[in-house]
């Protein structure tokens, strides 16, 4: 019955694992191993080739950041996303209206006009989740 079960709905059983590997597809079994991985993984997704940031001295002056453009851009982003540490999601920005995109326009300019960009803005938190076996 439950053979006959898997051949009607295509289920099999998958040979393949989700083991973390290294480059030369040895199983990752230490935990320090996993997240130097993870470190190396992510590093080498997101290198985009442009080298070491230039040092900015003195200060540089450029036109405003507009509400309009912050619009724009909450237009542009998914809903139905999961939050993040500032556990804020689109959907909530969309709901506060003029209000929070003003607020928002404001912050923005401050961190334009100061250079100074908060910590937890430089933070990004990585959840792995398992692509489904086919």
């Amino acid at each position: 019955m439950y053979g006959k079960l898997k051949e009607i709905t295509g289920k099999r059983n998958s040979t393949r694992s989700s083991a973390i590997r290294d480059k030369q597809g040895n199983v990752l079994m230490e935990i320090s191993e996993v997240l130097e991985r993870w470190e190396e993984y992510v590093k080498e997704l997101y290198d985009d080739g442009r080298g070491e940031r230039p040092e900015i001295v003195g200060e540089l002056e450029g036109p405003s950041i507009l509400q309009d453009e912050i619009e724009e851009a909450i237009k542009c982003m998914r809903q139905g996303k999961s939050v993040g540490e500032d556990q804020v999601s689109v959907e909530m920005v969309e709901a506060g209206g003029d209000y929070i995109k003003r607020k928002i326009t404001d912050m923005a300019n401050r961190i334009y006009d100061t250079g100074y960009i908060p910590e937890m803005m430089k933070e990004s938190v990585f959840i792995v989740i398992p692509k489904k076996e086919q």
